[in-house]
């Protein structure tokens, strides 16, 4: 896929079905909930793809994660602590749900993102931690959910 912008082509490279990610809604992140949010889209992305990540209880009729009431990202919150959501907590939490409900998987964090771009490149969407800049131009830890890559020039970015 390519876009112009800029008069400068920007190539695109989207993992498989990323509108799982994009048009997703999703309970609300507060309190620094940011990882588990992010493990939401992680885990639908999974359970659209392979079956069998999510429990039907966070599902609505459609397949959507429900966003109110008791949600997928209020089980996972009962497994870390509320306001840790680093690369490791959330993946010894995400490692405690996959136990939990008998899925063989396997969640790694692996310190300044080595490997993130391979994964992305291979199809499978990472979450990312890190200092960003905000809608204020804050600059504010956070963590997101990656599902594709920009090419423009030889900057690459993530999605």
């Amino acid at each position: 896929m390519k876009t112009q912008r800029n008069k400068r082509l920007i190539k695109k490279k989207m993992v498989p079905n990323s509108s799982v990610i994009l048009y997703t809604p999703y309970p609300p992140n507060r309190h620094d909930t940011c990882g588990y949010t992010a493990s939401c889209f992680l885990l639908l992305y999974y359970h659209r793809k392979f079956g069998g990540f999510v429990p039907g209880e966070f599902l609505n009729r459609r397949g959507a994660l429900f966003t109110t009431g008791y949600t997928l990202q209020d089980a996972l919150l009962q497994l870390g602590e509320k306001n840790l959501t680093w690369g490791g907590s959330i993946a010894k939490v995400l490692n405690l749900y996959f136990e939990k409900n008998g899925i063989k998987a396997k969640a790694c964090y692996r310190l300044f993102g080595f490997g993130a771009r391979r994964r992305v490149k291979a199809g499978t969407p990472v979450i990312l931690f890190g200092n960003m800049w905000d809608k204020k131009e804050n600059r504010i830890n956070h963590a997101v959910l990656a599902y594709g890559l920009s090419y423009e020039k030889k900057i690459t970015r993530f999605i």
